[in-house]
């Protein structure tokens, strides 16, 4: 067994015994800057959470370091935006706690598809492109097209003291956050340098 199905397979049986469910399916999807994303199935109803069995669903862990507020706003986001009748794949189950799976993680619904520029020619990505540019502009127009009112931060999640206030500017949210992580990590050529 090479590595990357190591881990895949110990992923697989920490999910399974959260859930309380036998994994009948497991593959990674991708790795990226924030996340390691996985589809998978399970066998039968879960005793832990409500998500359903013989069903496409993927996996979304958080890279360390990601705080648990970042998973929750955006499993959030997805329900508000479902609620409002946004086509984005169903959030089923948020989890903060780093000790199921070593980091925060989300599950949802699987939308059919497959990435964009997965093709082996690119001839044949760019015919994809082209015939869902239309379909993809629609969809962007609709989402700034719903009242912000939708999404506004009133719940428990409002209080993010990660990404500045619920009132504050995404830009300025962004700062802070980005300020943060900067002081969370070792790295001192990111910090501002002392004169004198």
């Amino acid at each position: 067994m090479n590595s990357l199905a190591a881990v895949d397979s110990h992923v697989e049986q920490q999910l399974g015994s959260y859930l309380g469910a036998r994994i009948s399916r497991f593959s990674t999807l991708g790795s990226g800057w924030q996340t390691d994303v996985f589809e998978f199935e399970v066998a039968s109803p879960c005793s832990h959470a409500d998500i359903p069995a013989r069903r496409p669903l993927v996996l979304k862990i958080y890279q360390a370091g990601t705080t648990p507020e970042k998973c929750a706003r955006e499993s959030w986001a997805m329900r508000r935006l479902l609620d409002a009748g946004y086509p984005v794949p169903r959030p089923y189950l948020f989890e903060k706690s780093h000790e199921p799976l070593g980091r925060p993680f989300m599950i949802m619904e699987r939308m059919k598809g497959r990435p964009l520029f997965a093709f082996d020619t690119v001839p044949k990505a760019i015919a994809v492109f082209v015939k869902g540019f239309v379909p993809f502009a629609r969809a962007h127009a609709a989402l700034h097209s719903l009242n912000a009112q939708i999404i506004s931060r009133d719940d428990e999640l409002a209080g993010n003291r990660n990404c500045g206030s619920k009132s504050s500017p995404l830009l300025d949210r962004m700062l802070t956050t980005i300020a943060a992580r900067i002081e969370r990590t070792p790295s001192p050529t990111l910090k501002p340098a002392r004169l004198g």
